[in-house]
C-alpha cells in the first residue's frame, strides 16, 4: 500500500466528497469508526482511518504500525505530547476543517500542524498570525520561538517585523522579550527600522534585559552597545544615564566604547573626524511613514517638484525622476490608498483649471492617469473615506464649486453627489467618525467662517457651529479627536491663529498660535505631531517648518524645506516595502542635530 500523494496548499482536486459535517457527524456519533487515537491523558477519540490518512501522511505512517495493546473495541493508537481537547481540535479541523484558532492555543497549534503535516492547518494558523500582526500580539514571543524551533523563516521575518513596528509597547508590557537571547536582542535593536522616536528607550530596555540574568550577561553589554544609536542621547541623559552605569564600568570593553561615544554626544563640531563606526552610533532609526510633496506654486508659476520628508532624519529630499509626468502642476488635492497617492485637479503653468487626475504608485514608482472628475476643479478640497475619494468645491476658472463628487477606485469613475450649502474653494475637509467636514474656504467674496459636515448615508451636507475666525486657505488636520482648523487668509491678512473642533461637544476652541502666519501650506500629522511646512505669509513663500505636540501645548521649529513653494499636494505614506528608497541616506549619515521629538 502506498503513501497518499501529500497535497499542495492551493489543491483542491482531494477535497472529501462527502458533505464534511455529516462526515464529522459520524465520527463523533462513533458511526463507522474503525480505530481510536489514545492520548497520555487517558482520552480516546474514535475516527475513521481512512480520512486521516488521506488527510496526512503522518496519520498514515501511525496506522501503518501496531497498535497498542490494550482492550478497547478497535485497534487503538498513542499520540504522544498532545492533550485530548487539543487533539479533539486537530481531527475536527482534519473531518470538517472547523477549528478555533485564537491567541492562547496559536502557538500549539501550528507546532501540531507541522509535527501532524496538516498544512492546511498551517495555513489557517498563518492567516490568523497574519491578520493579528495588524492589531495586537501578546504572544508574539512565544511564536517567535515556536517559528525559530520549527526553522520557519517566513514566520519569523513576519513577527520580527511586528516587533520592530511595536518596540515600544512590547517592550514595556511583555516580560518574554527578557527571555530571548543576546543575538536575537541585538538583532532587534540594531535594525534601522525599529520604530522608536528616541533611543532612551531602547537604552533602558537593554538594561533590563541585562539585569534579568545579571552574571550571564554582563559579557554581552559591548554587543547591545553597538546596537543603540548612543551619539543621538542627549547629552545631558547621556551624563545622567550612560557614562558611569555600572553594567558599563564592569566591563572594560564596554567602557572604552562609551568614552568614544560620549565625545559624539559632547562634541558635535568633530563631525568631519567620525569614523565608520562613530558614524553607525548617529544614524536615526528609519520612519514608519514618508510624507510627500508633489508639485506646488514657486517663482511665479506652477512646478514639477517631487519631495519628501523623513521625520526621523529632520530631512528633506527631492526626486525629480518621479516628477508629475503631464507637467506643473499646483493648487491641487491628494488622497493616499494603500500605496498609491493620488493627485486630484489643480492648475497647470499656463494657468489652466482642469479636471486631470494622476496617481502614483509609491511601490512601482509610477504615475498613471485615471478617470477625470466632472468639474474642473483647482484649490479643491479632497478626503478619503470608506476606501472612497471625495473631492468638494475648488474654482473651475469661472466661479466657485459648491458642487462635490467621488472617485471610485474599482470602477474608476467618478459620481457628483449633494451640493455644500455655500461656494467654497481654498476650504480644507477632514474625515472622523464617518463623516467628512469641511472648513472656511472663499466663496468669490470673502473668506468663510462657515463649516459644514457631510452625512454618506443621507448624502446630505449640514452646518456646523462656525470657526472663531474666517479662514481660507487653511490647512485641517485630525489629532487626538479632534479637528484642527490651523492658519490661512482672514480676508484681511494671514494668520498665525489656530482653533480645534470637538466633534462630541459641537464647539471650538483656541489652540497656541503658530510661530509664522501662513496659507495655502501643508499640515499633516507625523510622529504623534501636527507637522506644518511651507505656504504663503503674506510677503513671500516660504520654506518654513514647525511642529506641534499636545503635551508641550506649544509650535517648535523644525528643519526648512528643500524649496520656497506653496500650493502644493501632500500626502503621508505608511510602512510600504520600498520605504527606503525615498530616504535620503547620505543626509541621514551625516544628520548629528536630529530633531529630538
Amino acid at each position: 500500500m502506498e503513501p497518499p500523494i501529500k497535497r499542495s496548499k492551493s489543491d483542491k482536486s482531494n477535497e472529501p466528497s462527502l458533505n464534511q459535517k455529516s462526515l464529522s457527524d459520524l465520527r463523533k456519533s462513533n458511526t463507522f469508526c474503525d480505530a481510536l487515537i489514545v492520548l497520555e491523558d487517558g482520552g480516546c477519540i474514535p475516527v475513521h482511518r481512512v480520512i486521516l490518512c488521506t488527510a496526512s501522511g503522518y496519520f498514515y505512517n501511525l496506522f501503518m504500525s501496531s497498535p497498542i495493546d490494550k482492550p478497547f473495541d478497535k485497534p487503538g493508537y498513542l499520540v504522544k505530547c498532545v492533550t485530548t481537547a487539543t487533539m479533539e481540535c486537530i481531527v475536527e479541523f482534519v473531518y470538517a476543517e472547523n477549528c478555533d484558532v485564537n491567541e492562547t492555543n496559536l502557538t500549539e497549534l501550528l507546532s501540531l500542524a507541522e509535527r501532524f503535516c496538516l498544512y492546511s492547518l498551517t495555513d489557517r494558523c498563518l492567516t490568523f498570525l497574519q491578520s493579528s500582526l495588524n492589531g495586537t500580539l501578546t504572544n508574539c514571543i512565544s511564536l517567535m520561538s515556536t517559528a525559530k524551533f520549527l526553522s520557519r523563516r517566513d514566520i519569523q521575518t513576519n513577527i520580527h517585523v511586528y516587533i520592530l513596528s511595536n518596540f515600544l509597547e512590547i517592550a514595556a508590557t511583555n516580560e518574554d522579550l527578557l527571555t530571548l537571547s543576546c543575538e536575537d536582542i541585538t538583532n532587534i535593536i540594531r535594525d534601522d527600522a525599529l520604530n522608536t522616536k528616541t533611543e532612551e528607550p531602547v537604552w533602558e530596555f537593554c538594561q533590563r534585559w541585562i539585569e534579568y540574568d545579571e552574571m550571564n550577561r554582563l559579557q554581552s553589554v559591548p554587543l547591545l552597545l553597538s546596537g543603540i544609536r548612543l551619539g543621538l542621547l542627549t547629552q545631558k541623559y547621556f551624563e545622567e544615564r550612560v557614562l558611569h552605569n555600572k553594567y558599563v564600568r564592569l566591563n572594560p570593553e564596554a567602557t572604552a566604547f562609551i568614552e568614544q561615544a560620549y565625545k559624539l554626544v559632547s562634541d558635535s563640531n568633530e563631525m568631519e573626524e567620525l569614523n565608520e563606526s562613530d558614524i553607525s552610533l548617529l544614524v536615526p532609526r528609519l520612519p514608519q511613514e514618508i510624507l510627500f510633496v508633489i508639485g506646488g506654486w514657486k517663482a511665479g508659476s506652477a512646478t514639477t517638484l517631487f519631495q519628501t520628508f523623513d521625520i526621523r532624519a529632520d530631512r528633506w529630499s527631492e526626486y525629480d525622476e518621479f516628477s508629475i509626468p503631464d507637467g506643473p502642476r499646483s493648487y491641487h488635492g491628494a488622497a493616499v490608498l494603500g500605496n498609491k497617492i493620488y493627485c486630484i485637479g489643480g492648475l497647470n503653468r499656463s494657468y489652466e483649471f482642469n479636471n486631470k487626475c494622476s496617481v502614483f504608485d509609491v511601490v512601482a514608482k509610477t504615475w498613471t492617469e485615471i478617470g477625470p472628475m466632472h468639474c474642473k476643479r483647482c484649490y479643491v478640497s479632497v478626503c478619503v473615506l470608506d476606501g472612497k475619494i471625495y473631492a468638494m468645491g475648488g474654482n473651475s476658472g469661472d466661479d466657485r464649486h459648491r458642487s462635490t463628487e467621488v472617485y471610485c477606485p474599482k470602477t474608476n469613475q467618478w459620481t457628483l453627489l449633494a451640493d455644500m450649502t455655500d461656494k467654497r474653494s481654498d476650504a480644507d475637509a477632514v474625515q472622523i467618525g464617518g463623516k467628512i467636514y469641511i472648513l472656511g474656504g472663499y466663496d468669490g467674496n470673502k473668506s468663510l467662517q462657515s463649516c459644514e459636515v457631510y452625512d454618506v448615508a443621507e448624502n446630505k451636507w449640514t452646518y456646523i457651529p462656525d470657526m472663531l475666525s474666517q479662514r481660507s486657505g487653511l490647512k485641517c488636520v485630525v489629532y487626538r479627536n479632534q479637528i484642527y482648523a490651523i492658519g490661512g487668509w482672514n480676508g484681511v491678512s494671514r494668520v498665525t491663529t489656530c482653533e480645534s473642533f470637538d466633534p462630541d461637544l459641537n464647539c471650538w476652541s483656541p489652540v497656541p498660535e503658530m510661530n509664522s502666519p501662513r496659507s495655502n501650506f501643508g499640515a499633516e500629522i507625523m510622529d504623534d505631531a501636527i507637522l506644518v511646512f511651507g505656504g504663503y505669509d503674506g510677503c513671500s513663500i516660504v520654506d518654513k517648518v514647525e511642529y506641534f505636540r499636545a503635551e508641550e501645548n506649544k509650535w517648535n521649529t523644525a528643519t526648512s524645506m528643500a524649496h520656497c513653494v506653496s500650493g502644493f499636494a501632500f500626502a503621508k505614506v505608511a510602512n510600504f516595502s520600498n520605504l527606503e528608497q525615498f530616504v535620503c541616506e547620505k543626509a541621514r549619515r551625516v544628520n548629528k542635530n536630529v530633531l529630538k521629538y
